[in-house]
């Protein structure tokens, strides 16, 4: 990555060409040299770890300045922007990109200064993107609430994150379609109170599933909630999992397809006997639909391989 940056640093014209940038801050190298925060603690470690963000912020910063067509936007180590060194790369993403589509992973890399520092800077280049559309926060827990304010992201239609942090992205926004990950528990009211807040119906939904006795009660408060739903997809259920998923299914007045996202231990080899059964429980599944939902219109569902099902 740091030769990308040299090469950018020094060639302005292929910067300009550049609309989608997905990657790391950090140089590969880097992050094997120094895996450890105990490692920092020692004197001459952290001098040079400091001397090394100093030139690679002066190459990521003249890189970025010339990158003013760059419309998607994926940091996968956005800790480091946090640091006081990368004020200068901070400055730059705020005055030379402007983003319809902003993704953030890779929050957990250890990097001076704590969470918060992050979260404000977060809501910092969201209050220097108008015209973001898509912001995914894949990996973290963040809190906006503190600083995100009514008039940032105005035009954000499609988000990814946390019902807590939905929480404070959803009201006042023309939020249609919505990824929540990790819902561990059951959403309580402020949350619905804040996506029933978005100035357009959310249309698309997508769920992690960690616990299916929170799954149940969240598809009947969905259906109460958030009446306009038309696509709804699952991650997480097992075939183990669908007689009850079945059973439970409430009404959704304008749903029109269902994915389900079906969770298979590794290494586990179905004979025909179970394929038929697993066939049967789909077909049950989407009878049930069909009879609760009078616009429904397709089912599709994948597989994951995982070491546990629910």
């Amino acid at each position: 990555m740091a030769k990308l940056f040299r090469t950018l640093r020094t060639r302005p014209d292929l910067a300009r060409n550049i609309i989608t940038f997905d990657g790391s801050l950090y140089p590969a190298p880097y992050k094997a040299q120094y895996p450890s925060p105990f490692l920092v603690k020692h004197w001459c470690r952290k001098w040079s770890i400091k001397r090394q963000e100093r030139k690679l912020s002066g190459m990521i910063v003249a890189s970025v300045q010339h990158m003013v067509n760059v419309t998607s936007l994926t940091l996968h180590d956005f800790r480091w922007l946090g640091t006081p060194y990368q004020t200068r790369v901070r400055n730059a993403i705020y005055s030379s990109i402007s983003l319809t589509t902003l993704a953030i992973q890779g929050r957990d890399f250890f990097q001076p200064g704590s969470h918060s520092d992050c979260d404000f800077q977060l809501c910092m280049i969201l209050r220097h993107q108008p015209l973001l559309e898509r912001l995914e926060l894949r990996s973290g827990d963040w809190d906006p609430g503190q600083w995100i304010l009514p008039t940032d992201i105005p035009h954000l239609t499609h988000l990814m994150a946390r019902p807590e942090e939905a929480k404070y992205l959803v009201p006042g926004r023309p939020v249609a379609s919505l990824a929540l990950r990790k819902m561990l528990t059951l959403p309580g009211e402020d949350i619905w109170e804040a996506l029933t807040a978005s100035t357009s119906p959310i249309h698309t939904l997508k769920v992690d599933i960690f616990d299916l006795q929170v799954v149940l009660p969240f598809l009947h408060l969905l259906s109460v909630h958030l009446q306009d739903l038309q696509n709804l997809a699952l991650d997480g259920a097992s075939y183990e999992s669908l007689p009850m998923l079945t059973q439970g299914f409430p009404s959704f007045c304008s749903l029109r397809t269902l994915h389900l996202t079906i969770w298979v231990r590794w290494g586990r080899k179905q004979n025909r006997a179970g394929a038929a059964l697993n066939m049967d429980r789909r077909r049950d599944l989407v009878t049930r639909v069909q009879l609760e939902c009078p616009q429904f219109q397709s089912f599709d569902y994948s597989h994951r391989g995982c070491g546990f099902l629910l």
